[in-house]
């Protein structure tokens, strides 16, 4: 409760906390930390000034904490870009990475810590940690954006020579690693100078099944001469004051090249050309990590799609490739009962391209998984102008959301698992699950982007998706809200609905206004009406852009946002509390916030990545507690789980998968980082 007694003080001060949304509703301008509210609002869309500010926003924070608290301020501005980016990875069953998978804001996050930290993120890209994280391409991105950016060449090369040394250091690096791996693998032959073509021949010959070799994904990303890459990419040497742009693959290999002197070698000199056979050099290496690597681009340059392991594939891949991988055309539908059922319409006539089919509609049949820890449900589902998919396609669409599902069922698994082993309870104790997806379709979740990345789209998909993860209690039902809240059920009669259908179901509630304090409404509606008590309230995750309508049910004279009324409204009805509520944000250029970073029995997620699902059950797991909550200066006792946003954060925050960042950060000397150990 504030201390002033002048009102006008008072009046003033509770205008700096509160705004409108755009659909009138009152919300607050921050959770009350700079860290919460980008946890909250920066995901894959969100504007490139947007994330600077941000990061500037964070940054300018930790300047106010006291030398206590900087330690893990600073950590935690670190995390935030790693949590951002991460992508869902395990090794020997254990995961090693995962997050939201968000990479454009990710880049413009990490040069402007860049600015205030460049010894620490030197280091950091330097190691080739971050690319666990990510993807080697990543370094790529990072380095074109530098060449992007507006400023004079002796300026850019003063400023971020370090950078790109570090990404080529750690890029030579795993590549030599990987060659050596390779080149042990076959110790006694002479394979330096094999093609792919002889490589492979030599491979048939031998007994060693080269998918067992193990190297990492960076062969992938070593970028060959000509391409768009080696324009782009580019970097500076100085030659006799001047400096000289490079393509990038001659300013790789000047990393690698060495010059014999008569008292042995030296770097070699930047006034003298890449010699021709470094570049035959690096292109055959290449192709090594390529062939090892079965790389499917290098099948569809060599035109042998039939060879292409469709269970290997990425995630990513396999979706944008879909088409071409069953010999469809683009923009066009094969109807059952076509003369190409068989041969696809695309090269009906090539009989590598229809035994590619043949191999994908066996891989189908025979039940076996696809890769889809990379990809979001609204990706997997989406088609090529909003057509609808063949019937071959949908099958793989199918097979790659059900290996989506199963993932992400074993990490609530996990979770769920470590959570009662700390609670020294039976894992089989207790039902996770309970909940209930809520999806926003009213208009304002179509005004941004476009198909298939708009927030309806992304909310409609994660609803079907969660619908299909929830226990068996609350397993193919939803609630949708626009003008008017509906309950939806997935099932038609004794048949669970797929996905396509659960799609279509949501997309007939589509509205025009943000009722959801309907919704609530409604729910309430339904458990007054069946006597349900509050242990058998699910938990409830709203999935919206977050611009709600303005409630007119509940008058007062103090501010109340739309959450505190829902808070009233529950009580009202005889309920210590609503459910949990997960407010689950899809807007990209939102700034405002649904809570506080306190409020207990909420959680704030955001983003397109079901990876997020598992920070739901620490909220449902969690234990009951009575909090007091500040309404219209009154205090209000709430009885709920003890979660609420900020908790939501230190977990993402502290996942163990980011020790090996860790590291890096306590061997940093830098501002505020010496406070971190």
């Amino acid at each position: 409760m504030s201390s002033r007694t002048n009102p006008l003080a008072c009046a003033m001060e509770e205008e700096s906390t509160y705004t409108y949304g755009d659909n009138g509703a009152l919300e607050l301008k921050s959770t009350g930390t700079k860290l919460l509210d980008s946890f909250t609002n920066l995901i894959k869309d969100t504007p490139a000034d947007m994330v600077k500010e941000a990061v500037k926003q964070m940054i300018l924070e930790l300047s106010s904490k006291s030398e206590a608290e900087k330690g893990e301020y600073v950590h935690d501005i670190f995390m935030l870009a790693f949590h951002k980016r991460s992508t869902s990875k395990t090794s020997s069953n254990t995961l090693i990475s995962d997050g939201e998978g968000c990479k454009n804001i990710y880049y413009e996050y990490i040069l402007e810590l860049y600015n205030v930290y460049p010894i620490t993120i030197i280091n950091l890209f330097r190691s080739g940690i971050p690319f666990v994280y990510g993807y080697w391409k990543d370094a790529l991105n990072i380095w074109v954006k530098i060449n992007e950016l507006d400023m004079p060449a002796k300026e850019k090369y003063i400023k971020y020579n370090d950078f790109i040394k570090a990404f080529r250091y750690a890029m030579l690096t795993q590549r030599n690693i990987d060659l050596d791996v390779i080149k042990t693998t076959f110790s006694r032959t002479n394979i330096d100078t094999m093609n792919s073509e002889q490589f492979k021949a030599f491979l048939s010959t031998t007994n060693v099944n080269y998918s067992d070799i193990s190297i990492s994904n960076v062969g992938k990303f070593c970028v060959r001469e000509g391409t768009s890459f080696d324009k782009s990419a580019y970097w500076y040497i100085i030659v006799k004051g001047e400096y000289r742009r490079e393509n990038h693959v001659n300013y790789m290999l000047r990393g690698i090249l060495k010059e014999r002197v008569d008292n042995g070698v030296q770097t070699y000199p930047k006034d003298k050309s890449v010699p021709f056979g470094a570049k035959k050099f690096w292109r055959l290496s290449n192709a090594r990590l390529d062939v090892i690597l079965d790389v499917a681009e290098t099948h569809f340059a060599g035109k042998t799609w039939s060879e292409i392991k469709i269970g290997h594939l990425p995630s990513l891949c396999y979706k944008r490739n879909a088409k071409g991988l069953i010999n469809e055309k683009l923009k066009e539908k094969i109807e059952d009962g076509s003369e190409y059922v068989e041969t696809g319409n695309r090269y009906p006539e090539e009989l590598d391209r229809v035994q590619c089919r043949e191999h994908v509609l066996e891989h189908m049949l025979s039940g076996k998984t696809v890769n889809s820890s990379q990809i979001y449900p609204h990706t997997i589902i989406a088609t090529n102008g909003q057509r609808s998919p063949s019937t071959l396609e949908k099958q793989m669409m199918k097979a790659q959301w059900d290996s989506l599902l199963k993932l992400t069922r074993e990490k609530m698994d996990t979770i769920k698992e470590e959570m009662c082993e700390s609670m020294s309870m039976a894992s089989s104790a207790i039902s996770t699950g309970n909940v209930l997806a809520c999806c926003d379709v009213s208009g304002s979740m179509t005004w941004v982007g476009n198909y298939p990345e708009r927030p309806y789209d992304i909310a409609t998909a994660l609803t079907a998706f969660i619908s299909e993860l929830s226990n068996d209690d609350w397993k193919d039902i939803s609630m949708s809200y626009s003008s008017v809240p509906n309950i939806i059920s997935f099932k038609d009669n004794d048949r669970r609905m797929d996905v396509f259908e659960r799609i279509t179901t949501l997309s007939k509630d589509a509205g025009y206004s943000t009722n959801y304090f309907g919704l609530h409404q409604e729910l309430l509606r339904l458990c007054k009406s069946k006597n349900i008590k509050e242990e058998n309230l699910p938990v409830l995750l709203v999935l919206s852009d977050g611009h709600f309508d303005a409630q007119v049910e509940l008058r007062y004279n103090g501010k109340r946002t739309t959450h505190h009324n829902i808070v009233s409204l529950w009580q009202n009805a005889g309920y210590q509390s609503p459910p949990v509520i997960v407010y689950w944000n899809l807007a990209g250029t939102k700034t405002s916030v649904q809570t506080s970073s306190t409020m207990p029995g909420v959680q704030l997620l955001s983003g397109a990545s079901p990876s997020n699902f598992k920070y739901v059950l620490y909220g449902e797991m969690a234990e009951e507690v009575t909090k007091e909550v500040e309404i219209d200066g009154e205090i209000v006792q709430v009885k709920t789980k003890d979660i609420d946003p900020w908790q939501t954060f230190r977990i993402a925050m502290e996942q163990p998968y980011f020790e090996s960042i860790r590291d890096i950060l306590r061997s940093s000397e830098e501002r505020e980082l010496e406070f971190y150990n």
